[in-house]
């Protein structure tokens, strides 16, 4: 079982023994009494987005679907690192090996720790 509320601009669904999902365009799958968001677009619930299933099997089931140039992007992303890396930030970067000002690159550029 699960509660909805509709706010402003978006709808939270709370599942009764779940996670709260948040969805702004209510692309959700209710399924066995539980709501998942739609990630894929299919309608189907897919292996990767039943949060009852262990992280290890969703993420397996997720990389067997994405093409390796996607599966490269995403090793690059560093949650903690703002693009650019600005050099007064908690985790500036460097652009080949200079302040990101002061490198000559666009913001978009890998950082040398990327």
């Amino acid at each position: 079982m699960f509660s909805k509320k509709v706010k402003k601009g978006y709808v939270l669904y709370q599942n009764e023994n779940g996670p709260e999902i948040g969805t702004s365009k209510d692309r959700v799958i209710i399924q066995d009494g539980c709501v998942f968001k739609d990630l894929a677009g299919t309608g189907e619930l897919l292996p990767y987005e039943d949060w009852r299933l262990g992280y290890e099997e969703r993420a397996k089931d997720l990389a067997a679907r994405l093409p390796v140039e996607m599966i490269a992007g995403l090793m690059l992303y560093s949650p903690h690192q703002m693009v650019p890396g600005m050099p007064d930030s908690p985790f500036p970067g460097k652009y080949k090996g200079k302040d990101f000002p002061d490198s000559g690159c666009e913001p978009w550029e890998m950082s040398d720790q990327q």
